[in-house]
C-alpha cells in the first residue's frame, strides 16, 4: 500500500496548440498544470502546478433568460 493520498483526478488538454498539459478540480480551484515551454536549463522546472478560479457550471435549468430569447414552455 502506498503512502500517496489522492487528491484529485485530470485531465489531459485537447488542444495541441496550447502551453496547458492538464487541468481539473480540487476542492472550490481549477487545478491547472503548464508545460514550461522556456526552460533555460537543467535546474529550470519542466512543469508550473497553478490554481485558479473554478469555472461555473452552467445548469440548464437556472440559466439566466434574458428578453427576446426564444424560450419553449415545460
Amino acid at each position: 500500500m502506498s503512502d500517496l493520498i489522492q487528491a484529485t483526478g485530470l485531465w489531459f488538454s485537447t488542444n495541441p496548440d496550447s502551453k496547458l498539459v492538464a487541468s481539473g478540480n480540487l476542492g472550490g480551484a481549477r487545478v491547472l498544470i503548464f508545460k514550461n515551454n522556456n526552460k533555460k536549463g537543467d535546474r529550470s522546472p519542466d512543469l508550473f502546478l497553478c490554481f485558479g478560479e473554478q469555472r461555473e457550471k452552467e445548469n440548464p435549468r437556472t440559466a439566466k433568460v434574458t428578453e427576446g430569447d426564444d424560450v419553449i414552455p415545460f
